[in-house]
């Protein structure tokens, strides 16, 4: 008996220590013990404090399933947002991941807690260019069927760099004539704007 509970209090001294010990700590766990220490993996202050610098926690989090990632997300809900605080909880490393692999569920998990603004939106966009900035991008068409862009993400997708998420945009969504002669003067703007940026790039490199 005074094993068993020196086990526990060992296990759970290393879920609580540090990102690192905690991250070693799950991959020895079973899924029965994961569910059973969660509190302890969510909670501790020590994985707080280093989890922006492991982002195998994250992961672990993500891998674990839904109630280990809203009890995560409401505990960065917690943490206010000045002077840096909520960035060491990892979160950024969280939507970095989430972005990339078009995790839309976790999205709306993300909004639900009110931790996604315009600025996310656009770095979704982003991340996923980076994958597949085509027409065929399943992800974004569906996000963009599903969700109203916020208004500063429809002007991001007008840079060039987005066009083929902007012509889904067009195709999917109701777009007035005003807005349309709007957003087509964004586009002209941004792509002058990208010509002369590169115009004066490369006169740099000619000096």
């Amino acid at each position: 008996m005074k094993l068993k509970k020196l086990q526990e209090q060992e296990i759970i001294a290393r879920l609580t220590k540090d990102g690192l010990s905690c991250g070693e700590m799950l991959e020895q766990l079973t899924p029965e013990e994961r569910n059973k220490y969660r509190n302890h993996i969510l909670q501790c202050q020590g994985t707080n404090a280093c989890i922006a610098n492991n982002i195998d926690i994250i992961k672990q989090i993500l891998d674990l399933g839904e109630d280990y990632i809203h009890a995560y997300l409401r505990q960065c809900r917690c943490v206010p947002e000045k002077d840096g605080d909520r960035d060491r909880t990892g979160l950024m490393f969280f939507k970095d991941i989430v972005y990339t692999q078009g995790r839309l569920g976790e999205i709306e998990k993300l909004k639900h807690y009110n931790l996604f603004e315009a600025k996310d939106e656009a770095e979704f966009f982003r991340f996923q260019s980076y994958k597949d900035d085509s027409e065929k991008n399943k992800i974004v068409e569906t996000y963009i069927k599903g969700y109203n862009l916020y208004l500063e993400s429809i002007k991001f997708l007008t840079y060039p760099a987005y066009k083929n998420f902007y012509k889904m945009y067009c195709r999917f969504r109701k777009i007035g004539v005003k807005q349309k002669i709007y957003l087509t003067y964004l586009k002209v703007l941004h792509k002058i704007k990208v010509y002369l940026e590169l115009e004066c790039e490369y006169g740099q490199l000619q000096k």
